[in-house]
Formats: C-alpha cells, structure tokens, sequence
C-alpha cells in the first residue's frame, strides 16, 4: 500500500515522492519572498508605489469580466502640495500613471473622480493642475466638492480661498466634467451595453452611463442587453437588442 495519499497521485502523473517534496520544500521556504515580490509587480501594474491591504487580493483588470468597466478615483485634486497638506498618500501623476495603465489594460474603461476646489492655501496653479490632472487621466464622470470649513480640522486653521474663487473654480471643473461626459455619450451611440435597470426603465450602463431604455417596462433590478441609439441631455436613449 502507499505510505501517504498523495504517494498515489504522484505515482499516476509518474513523478517521485521525493521529487514533490523538493518542490514543496522549496516553494515554502521561498513564499513570503514570492509573495512580496508579486506585491511589488501589481503595484507597478497598478500604477502606485505600495498596495493597500485591500489590493492585495483584488483581481487585475482583464483578468476577471465581472469587473465592471468603471473606476471611481478618490483623487481629491491635482497638485502636489494640496494633496500633502490634505494628508493623501498620492500625487498627481500617481493618477494619471494608473488610469493609463487600467486604460492599457482594458480600452473600454471609464473613470469617475471626486475633486475637491478650492482646497485652504489652492492659488490659480494649483487649481489648474487639478484640471490638467482631468484632461491628462482621462477622468469623465466628475463629483465636484467645493470646500467648505470643518472646525477643529488641520485645514480650518490654513490661509483660506475666497468664497467666490472657490464657487469659480468649482464651476469650472464642472464645465470640464460636463464637456468630457457629453464627449462620451455621443461617441456611444450605436453601441451595445448593458443596462442595470433601476427604476422606470432608467439605470446605469457597464461605465456608469445613465441610459433610458424604450419600449416595454422591465422589472427593476434587470440586465438588459441595449443598443444606443441616441442621447437626451446626460442620458443616453436606448433600445432592448
């Protein structure tokens, strides 16, 4: 009889026990070696320096369909300086550099932003970085925040931003988001999606395009294979396929 159960596998692919011993000693001894060089790997696929724990297990883009072709970047803003006195651990280019790559990797891809305008200390320089930072990541569906003051925050006691520089600047990178989302819908039409229906024949497409569809109602919480066949407004018009 075997010795072990697994002696009987290995005699079935022709192999020696002690050949699979070897290997499994050696793949032990070297584990955490691999592993954290294969951290290293994907954070450079993914554009950033370090992974957060919560990366370390996500499936890379192309790898997995049921990743949707929609990223939603807590990006803040574009310039350097703001992004350390808001304590985020990123640059700009850190932006740009991973929404090229996810774009590399899958052309489909869409990407949604939060932008904060008119950050304490944020000049005219600053708040263009922040709009080149859009035109350069390729950045469309854009939530905009203007600032506002929270007490007792390390921010509430830097040199403030005027209330009307920060409603402007506010504006103008709504005007961006406005002009990259129409730039989208349109080049959409005659395409094929998927809509996710959410209520009264309206939700998302698989890029978090809003779409209506026309014709018969269908039941909230249903995929729908659509062809686009126009827009209205933010709003894609489309038919059941």
């Amino acid at each position: 009889g075997f010795q072990r159960p697994v002696a009987s596998r290995n005699l079935a692919n022709d192999v020696d026990d002690e050949v699979v011993d070897a290997l499994v000693d050696a793949v032990n001894a070297r584990n955490a070696d691999l592993t954290h060089r294969y951290y290293q790997l994907k954070a450079g696929w993914m554009g950033v320096k370090q992974l957060n724990w919560w990366d370390r297990n996500a499936p890379l883009l192309g790898d997995d369909d049921r990743l949707m072709p929609h990223f939603h970047i807590s990006a803040q803003h574009g310039d350097d300086l703001i992004l350390k006195r808001m304590k985020r651990r990123h640059l700009g280019r850190d932006i740009i550099r991973f929404c090229d790559e996810a774009r590399r990797r899958r052309p489909d891809i869409v990407f949604g932003a939060d932008m904060i305008a008119g950050f304490p200390t944020e000049d005219d320089t600053a708040h263009q970085a922040s709009c080149d930072m859009i035109e350069r990541a390729g950045i469309t569906h854009l939530h905009v925040f203007p600032y506002s003051s929270r007490p007792g925050t390390p921010a509430a006691s830097m040199p403030p931003v005027a209330a009307p520089d920060i409603k402007n600047r506010a504006a103008s990178l709504r005007v961006i988001g406005s002009r990259r989302l129409l730039h989208l819908l349109d080049n959409s039409i005659g395409s094929f999606d998927q809509l996710l229906a959410e209520s009264g024949n309206k939700g998302h497409g698989r890029n978090f395009s809003k779409i209506r569809l026309q014709g018969d109602y269908v039941t909230a919480g249903s995929l729908v294979d659509v062809k686009i066949t126009g827009r209205d407004g933010n709003e894609l018009i489309a038919e059941r396929v």
